[in-house]
């Protein structure tokens, strides 16, 4: 859990910082993360869709990874994400 707090906290400025999280699903550990590891990130969106509920929010898909150097997964996952619209006022 401590590796997918740490993913999610350095993806947040890209994927979340002005929308409001609605859930991750989707979470695999494939490889373990040990003290004095670097970890990156980086994420990818999946969907863009209109909010039924409130028209003038969005609702966006995102898939998320976090790494290791090497390049080896260290965790991946899926957020869902409602943020405000640019021409909502």
């Amino acid at each position: 859990m401590l590796t997918l707090a740490v993913v999610v906290g350095l993806s947040v400025d890209q994927t979340s910082k002005n929308g409001i999280m609605l859930g991750l699903t989707d979470m695999r550990v494939p490889n373990p993360i040990f003290p004095g590891d670097t970890v990156y990130s980086e994420s990818k969106v999946l969907s863009v869709r209109s909010s039924k509920s409130r028209p003038e929010f969005g609702i966006v898909e995102i898939s998320t990874r976090g790494f290791k150097p090497d390049g080896a997964t260290a965790v991946e996952f899926r957020i869902t994400v409602m943020i405000r619209k640019d021409n909502a006022t």
